[in-house]
């Protein structure tokens, strides 16, 4: 799917917007994170120009804080974590597209 979507680009990056409203404890994926942000780091390194974490429950800063530990400064400085307000800072609102 990266690789179609890498070439279909031609070069142009992506941001990608996890939405987290309503996430908790029990479906956070360490694991599935952890694969993601080694994929993106490994394989796309410049495809990535940021990653939006909207809406993200307080509850689950302390799960960010054992993530963050295990990353790279450059990645870190690509995630933004949004709420509804400062959203659109970074999107337009008519550029999201549900997957």
């Amino acid at each position: 799917m990266l690789e179609n979507l890498d070439k279909e680009e031609q070069g142009k990056k992506i941001t990608i917007v996890f939405d987290s409203e309503g996430a908790g404890i029990k479906n956070m994926e360490m694991e599935a994170i952890k694969f993601l942000i080694h994929t993106m780091m490994h394989y796309y390194p410049s495809f990535v120009s940021k990653i939006i974490v909207y809406n993200m429950p307080w509850i689950l800063g302390t799960i960010w804080r054992m993530v963050k530990a295990f990353l790279p400064t450059q990645a870190t400085e690509m995630i933004k974590f949004l709420d509804k307000s400062s959203i659109q800072e970074f999107l337009e609102p008519g550029s999201l597209v549900r997957t």
